[in-house]
Protein backbone atom coordinates (compact mmCIF):
# COMPACT_ATOMS: atom_id res chain seq x y z
CA UNK A 1 0.00 0.00 0.00
CA UNK A 2 3.18 2.18 0.73
CA UNK A 3 3.63 1.93 -2.95
CA UNK A 4 0.44 3.22 -3.87
CA UNK A 5 1.42 6.48 -1.66
CA UNK A 6 4.17 6.95 -3.35
CA UNK A 7 2.68 6.13 -7.22
CA UNK A 8 0.37 9.31 -6.37
CA UNK A 9 3.00 11.53 -5.07
CA UNK A 10 5.40 11.24 -8.37
CA UNK A 11 2.29 11.15 -10.43
CA UNK A 12 1.15 14.42 -8.83
CA UNK A 13 4.13 15.78 -9.29
CA UNK A 14 5.05 15.20 -12.49
CA UNK A 15 1.85 16.66 -13.54
CA UNK A 16 2.92 19.58 -11.81
CA UNK A 17 6.40 19.65 -14.17
CA UNK A 18 5.10 18.56 -17.66
CA UNK A 19 1.52 21.28 -17.06
CA UNK A 20 4.95 24.01 -17.10
CA UNK A 21 5.20 22.40 -20.85
CA UNK A 22 1.66 24.10 -21.60
CA UNK A 23 3.22 27.70 -22.45
CA UNK A 24 4.68 26.10 -25.42
CA UNK A 25 1.36 25.84 -27.14
CA UNK A 26 -0.99 28.36 -28.15
CA UNK A 27 -4.01 29.35 -25.89
CA UNK A 28 -6.16 27.85 -28.48
CA UNK A 29 -4.54 24.43 -27.86
CA UNK A 30 -4.63 24.22 -23.78
CA UNK A 31 -7.08 21.26 -23.35
CA UNK A 32 -4.73 19.06 -26.13
CA UNK A 33 -1.44 20.09 -24.46
CA UNK A 34 -2.79 19.59 -20.76
CA UNK A 35 -4.30 16.32 -21.92
CA UNK A 36 -1.31 15.20 -23.71
CA UNK A 37 1.32 16.24 -21.56
CA UNK A 38 -0.76 14.88 -19.12
CA UNK A 39 -1.07 11.45 -20.26
CA UNK A 40 2.42 11.34 -21.00
CA UNK A 41 3.36 12.07 -17.08
CA UNK A 42 0.63 8.67 -16.54
CA UNK A 43 2.63 7.33 -18.36
CA UNK A 44 6.43 8.04 -17.45
CA UNK A 45 5.03 7.37 -13.91
CA UNK A 46 3.70 3.86 -14.36
CA UNK A 47 6.62 2.86 -16.09
CA UNK A 48 8.75 3.73 -13.17
CA UNK A 49 6.44 1.32 -11.23
CA UNK A 50 6.01 -0.98 -12.97
CA UNK A 51 9.63 -1.41 -13.41
CA UNK A 52 10.20 -1.13 -9.53
CA UNK A 53 7.81 -4.17 -9.49
CA UNK A 54 9.51 -5.94 -12.11
CA UNK A 55 5.76 -6.05 -13.84
CA UNK A 56 4.43 -4.95 -17.49
CA UNK A 57 2.72 -2.79 -19.00
CA UNK A 58 0.22 -5.17 -19.95
CA UNK A 59 -0.10 -6.08 -16.13
CA UNK A 60 -1.75 -2.88 -14.95
CA UNK A 61 -4.03 -2.53 -17.51
CA UNK A 62 -1.66 -0.95 -20.51
CA UNK A 63 -1.66 -2.60 -23.21
CA UNK A 64 -3.28 -2.17 -27.09
CA UNK A 65 -5.04 -5.16 -28.02
CA UNK A 66 -7.54 -5.71 -30.99
CA UNK A 67 -10.44 -5.03 -29.20
CA UNK A 68 -9.13 -2.02 -27.68
CA UNK A 69 -10.91 0.52 -29.81
CA UNK A 70 -14.31 -1.72 -29.00
CA UNK A 71 -13.94 -1.27 -25.51
CA UNK A 72 -13.32 2.48 -26.42
CA UNK A 73 -16.52 2.34 -28.61
CA UNK A 74 -18.77 0.62 -26.05
CA UNK A 75 -17.70 2.63 -23.50
CA UNK A 76 -18.87 6.05 -25.57
CA UNK A 77 -22.08 4.17 -25.45
CA UNK A 78 -22.53 3.49 -22.03
CA UNK A 79 -21.21 6.81 -21.09
CA UNK A 80 -23.73 8.84 -23.53
CA UNK A 81 -26.73 6.45 -22.50
CA UNK A 82 -25.83 7.05 -19.08
CA UNK A 83 -25.21 11.12 -18.68
CA UNK A 84 -28.04 11.30 -21.03
CA UNK A 85 -30.60 9.67 -19.12
CA UNK A 86 -28.85 11.85 -15.93
CA UNK A 87 -29.72 14.97 -17.95
CA UNK A 88 -33.25 14.13 -19.42
CA UNK A 89 -34.12 13.45 -15.55
CA UNK A 90 -32.77 17.23 -15.06
CA UNK A 91 -34.40 18.68 -18.24
CA UNK A 92 -38.05 16.66 -17.32
CA UNK A 93 -37.88 17.36 -13.27
CA UNK A 94 -36.85 21.08 -13.98
CA UNK A 95 -38.83 22.05 -16.84
CA UNK A 96 -36.06 22.69 -19.33
CA UNK A 97 -35.87 22.02 -22.74
CA UNK A 98 -33.13 22.47 -25.25
CA UNK A 99 -33.59 24.66 -27.82
CA UNK A 100 -31.05 23.61 -31.22
CA UNK A 101 -28.11 26.30 -31.98
CA UNK A 102 -28.44 26.75 -35.37
CA UNK A 103 -24.89 28.86 -35.75
CA UNK A 104 -23.41 25.22 -34.58
CA UNK A 105 -21.14 23.13 -37.28
CA UNK A 106 -20.59 19.20 -36.57
CA UNK A 107 -16.58 19.93 -37.58
CA UNK A 108 -16.82 22.33 -34.69
CA UNK A 109 -17.93 20.85 -31.89
CA UNK A 110 -15.61 17.86 -33.10
CA UNK A 111 -12.99 20.09 -32.97
CA UNK A 112 -14.23 21.57 -29.49
CA UNK A 113 -14.61 17.71 -28.32
CA UNK A 114 -11.59 15.87 -29.51
CA UNK A 115 -9.24 17.38 -26.52
CA UNK A 116 -11.69 15.09 -24.34
CA UNK A 117 -10.35 12.23 -24.85
CA UNK A 118 -6.57 13.03 -24.30
CA UNK A 119 -7.69 14.60 -20.46
CA UNK A 120 -10.10 11.72 -20.08
CA UNK A 121 -7.18 9.30 -20.74
CA UNK A 122 -4.57 10.84 -18.43
CA UNK A 123 -7.21 10.52 -15.57
CA UNK A 124 -7.92 6.98 -16.16
CA UNK A 125 -3.97 5.81 -16.57
CA UNK A 126 -3.51 7.61 -12.83
CA UNK A 127 -6.69 6.01 -11.63
CA UNK A 128 -7.86 2.83 -13.01
CA UNK A 129 -4.32 1.93 -14.17
CA UNK A 130 -1.47 1.00 -11.83
CA UNK A 131 -3.16 2.28 -8.55
CA UNK A 132 -6.01 0.18 -9.38
CA UNK A 133 -4.92 -2.98 -10.81
CA UNK A 134 -2.76 -2.99 -8.04
CA UNK A 135 -4.99 -2.00 -5.04
CA UNK A 136 -7.13 -5.36 -7.25
CA UNK A 137 -4.44 -7.59 -6.30
CA UNK A 138 -4.16 -6.08 -2.50
CA UNK A 139 -7.68 -5.27 -1.29
CA UNK A 140 -10.14 -7.31 -3.73
CA UNK A 141 -12.07 -5.60 -6.37
CA UNK A 142 -14.94 -4.09 -4.51
CA UNK A 143 -12.59 -1.97 -2.12
CA UNK A 144 -10.08 -0.87 -4.62
CA UNK A 145 -13.12 0.18 -6.85
CA UNK A 146 -14.13 2.20 -3.89
CA UNK A 147 -11.05 3.69 -2.91
CA UNK A 148 -9.89 4.77 -6.42
CA UNK A 149 -13.05 6.64 -6.44
CA UNK A 150 -12.63 8.21 -3.27
CA UNK A 151 -9.16 9.22 -4.23
CA UNK A 152 -10.66 10.36 -7.61
CA UNK A 153 -13.08 12.89 -6.08
CA UNK A 154 -10.47 14.45 -3.48
CA UNK A 155 -8.24 14.67 -6.49
CA UNK A 156 -10.58 16.96 -7.98
CA UNK A 157 -11.25 18.54 -4.28
CA UNK A 158 -7.71 19.55 -4.76
CA UNK A 159 -8.07 21.17 -8.08
CA UNK A 160 -10.36 23.47 -6.69
CA UNK A 161 -13.41 22.00 -7.55
CA UNK A 162 -16.70 22.37 -4.55
CA UNK A 163 -17.21 19.35 -2.18
CA UNK A 164 -20.24 18.69 -3.66
CA UNK A 165 -19.23 18.39 -7.58
CA UNK A 166 -15.83 16.36 -6.50
CA UNK A 167 -16.80 14.54 -3.61
CA UNK A 168 -20.61 13.95 -5.25
CA UNK A 169 -20.28 14.14 -8.92
CA UNK A 170 -16.55 12.91 -9.52
CA UNK A 171 -16.74 10.07 -6.65
CA UNK A 172 -19.70 8.26 -8.37
CA UNK A 173 -18.40 8.83 -11.51
CA UNK A 174 -15.43 7.15 -10.27
CA UNK A 175 -17.16 3.83 -8.98
CA UNK A 176 -18.31 3.39 -12.91
CA UNK A 177 -15.23 4.15 -14.39
CA UNK A 178 -13.58 2.02 -12.00
CA UNK A 179 -16.21 -0.97 -12.41
CA UNK A 180 -15.77 -0.87 -16.30
CA UNK A 181 -11.75 -0.95 -15.68
CA UNK A 182 -11.65 -4.30 -13.76
CA UNK A 183 -14.54 -5.58 -15.85
CA UNK A 184 -12.41 -5.25 -18.96
CA UNK A 185 -8.88 -5.19 -16.94
CA UNK A 186 -7.99 -1.95 -19.07
CA UNK A 187 -8.63 1.59 -19.21
CA UNK A 188 -10.23 1.45 -22.97
CA UNK A 189 -13.50 1.14 -22.03
CA UNK A 190 -13.51 3.58 -18.73
CA UNK A 191 -11.70 6.00 -21.13
CA UNK A 192 -14.75 5.64 -23.53
CA UNK A 193 -17.08 6.59 -20.58
CA UNK A 194 -14.99 9.28 -18.69
CA UNK A 195 -15.13 10.81 -22.60
CA UNK A 196 -18.69 10.52 -23.16
CA UNK A 197 -19.98 11.77 -20.00
CA UNK A 198 -17.17 15.11 -20.62
CA UNK A 199 -18.65 15.05 -24.55
CA UNK A 200 -22.18 14.89 -23.57
CA UNK A 201 -22.62 17.78 -21.09
CA UNK A 202 -20.19 19.66 -23.30
CA UNK A 203 -22.61 19.66 -26.34
CA UNK A 204 -25.09 22.15 -24.31
CA UNK A 205 -25.32 24.87 -22.04
CA UNK A 206 -27.43 27.53 -20.35
CA UNK A 207 -25.18 30.81 -22.01
CA UNK A 208 -24.77 32.26 -25.39
CA UNK A 209 -23.78 28.95 -27.40
CA UNK A 210 -20.53 28.62 -29.42
CA UNK A 211 -19.85 25.30 -30.57
CA UNK A 212 -21.98 23.67 -28.23
CA UNK A 213 -25.10 22.08 -30.24
CA UNK A 214 -27.89 22.91 -27.67
CA UNK A 215 -28.96 26.09 -25.67
CA UNK A 216 -30.71 25.18 -22.39
CA UNK A 217 -33.77 27.09 -21.84
CA UNK A 218 -36.30 27.38 -19.45
CA UNK A 219 -40.39 25.56 -20.87
CA UNK A 220 -41.98 28.41 -20.16
CA UNK A 221 -40.13 30.96 -21.58
CA UNK A 222 -38.33 32.65 -18.61
CA UNK A 223 -34.52 33.91 -18.28
CA UNK A 224 -32.10 30.62 -17.38
CA UNK A 225 -31.15 33.49 -14.62
CA UNK A 226 -33.89 32.60 -12.99
CA UNK A 227 -33.60 28.90 -12.40
CA UNK A 228 -33.36 27.87 -9.37
CA UNK A 229 -32.16 23.89 -8.64
CA UNK A 230 -34.87 21.59 -6.55
CA UNK A 231 -32.97 18.76 -4.50
CA UNK A 232 -35.11 16.65 -7.05
CA UNK A 233 -33.11 17.85 -9.88
CA UNK A 234 -29.66 18.01 -8.06
CA UNK A 235 -30.14 14.69 -6.39
CA UNK A 236 -31.98 12.22 -8.03
CA UNK A 237 -29.72 11.74 -11.13
CA UNK A 238 -26.60 11.40 -8.89
CA UNK A 239 -28.84 8.60 -6.46
CA UNK A 240 -29.50 6.95 -10.08
CA UNK A 241 -26.17 6.82 -10.71
CA UNK A 242 -24.50 5.27 -7.22
CA UNK A 243 -27.31 2.78 -7.12
CA UNK A 244 -26.58 1.17 -11.08
CA UNK A 245 -22.69 1.91 -10.42
CA UNK A 246 -22.93 -0.72 -6.72
CA UNK A 247 -25.49 -2.85 -8.71
CA UNK A 248 -22.67 -3.29 -11.65
CA UNK A 249 -19.53 -3.84 -9.26
CA UNK A 250 -21.60 -5.68 -7.06
CA UNK A 251 -23.06 -8.33 -9.78
CA UNK A 252 -18.58 -8.06 -10.78
CA UNK A 253 -17.54 -9.31 -7.61
CA UNK A 254 -19.96 -12.51 -7.45
CA UNK A 255 -19.16 -13.17 -11.24
CA UNK A 256 -15.13 -13.04 -10.43
CA UNK A 257 -16.22 -15.22 -7.20
CA UNK A 258 -17.68 -17.36 -8.97
CA UNK A 259 -14.52 -17.42 -11.74
CA UNK A 260 -12.13 -18.14 -8.67
CA UNK A 261 -14.75 -21.36 -6.94
CA UNK A 262 -14.75 -22.82 -10.88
Amino acid sequence: MSGLFFFAATLRLLLMLFSMGKQLFPASAERWAYGLLGTAAGLVTTLVFVQIDKLRFADVGLQWRKITLLHFAQGVMIGVLVMGSMAAMVFVLGGLHLQWNTNATVLGSLLAILPLIPLALMEEIGFRGYALQRLQKAVGIRSAIWITALLFGVYHLLNGWSWQAAMLGTTIWGLLFAWAACKQQGVAMSTGIHFAANMTTSLYTDTTPTFQLWQIQMANGSSMQTYQQTWLTEWLPHVALLLLSIWLIERLVKQQSKLRDA
